[in-house]
């Protein structure tokens, strides 16, 4: 099974329509360049991308919950496991050019970047008014804190 060829107004050349306004698909080699497995480790990793995609769905919806590690997840087991869900996944109207912008520029839009960090501190809050132990707040703070590191220090993409 191969990728359906991509052209250069990133439509996919056989006939389905995208958004004329999405920045065109990146080659299939820049976002499925690792080697596919085979047997039953692949349905394993399948099942691994759907998991990952449901909970990045209710991610939307519940607060705290991550959506966008979810389905970077997915795309990292369906690279490996079934290229037309990866394929599906990159191209998704909701979630396509977040995951492209991830895949080609390790990119993070700035609303998702300010979601992050403010759902992280809003979390610390929380956890310190319940009263939670100092040395678990303390431990989970210095946690939260590595992660919006690593979040803010990531570029916020060429196109947004």
């Amino acid at each position: 099974m191969s990728a359906p060829a991509i052209g250069q107004s990133g439509d996919v050349a056989n006939g389905a329509d995208h958004a004329a306004a999405s920045p065109p698909m990146p080659p299939p080699g820049r976002t499925r360049s690792v080697r596919p497995i085979r047997g039953p480790l692949r349905y394993l990793l399948i099942a691994v991308g759907l998991l990952c995609v449901a909970l990045g769905i209710v991610g939307i919806w519940l607060p705290g919950m991550p959506t966008t590690v979810f389905l970077i997840l997915a795309l990292a087991a369906f690279a490996r496991s079934s290229e037309r869900l990866h394929t599906w996944l990159i191209t998704h109207p909701q979630f396509g050019d977040a995951l492209r912008d991830w895949l080609l520029h390790r990119a993070i839009p700035r609303r998702v970047k300010l979601v992050a960090v403010a759902t992280m501190v809003f979390s610390l809050v929380v956890l310190a008014l319940v009263g939670t132990n100092w040395v678990y707040l303390g431990v989970t703070a210095a946690l939260m804190g590595v992660g919006a590191l690593y979040i803010v220090t990531r570029p916020a993409g060429p196109s947004l």
